[in-house]
């Protein structure tokens, strides 16, 4: 498996219907009370097999860029007792909130990639610049 970098789109069903709802369940739920396991209901277009240990979402949610997270394992089938089928963990130190979410229609990356699409992965050159862009 390789690491890579990529940009994750989280639904607004369900858990999460503003970017400040999921803002404040990355930091305080899946960060802590859950030690970084993102539960997921599908993993069709999730990149399976591109997730391995060391590699990095981005979090979109409502067309923004909002936070990342490192992996810290691929995508597994969901042990506790949530409706969920799957899951992937994340490292939870890595996990982070962006303090200036970018509208990712508004981000051109050196390697014209656009990163609306869903399960993007970037390069080095595209993280990094996006990096600057965010202000991160």
């Amino acid at each position: 498996m390789s690491i890579c970098k990529r940009i994750f789109p989280v639904t607004e069903d369900r858990e999460f219907s503003t970017i400040s709802v999921f803002q404040d369940w990355l930091e305080k739920k899946c960060k802590k009370e859950r030690n970084g396991k993102f539960r997921l209901w599908s993993k069709v277009g999730l990149g399976d097999y591109n997730n391995s240990t060391g590699s990095l979402w981005i979090f979109r949610f409502q067309g923004r860029l909002i936070g990342e997270g490192v992996v810290a394992e691929d995508i597994i089938d969901n042990d506790d007792s949530s409706p969920e089928l799957y899951a992937i963990n994340f490292q939870p130190d890595s996990i982070k909130i962006y303090s200036n979410q970018v509208y990712a229609e508004d981000v051109k990356l050196p390697s014209g990639k656009d990163i609306v699409r869903r399960g993007i992965i970037l390069s080095d050159e595209d993280y990094e610049y996006l990096k600057k862009e965010i202000g991160e």
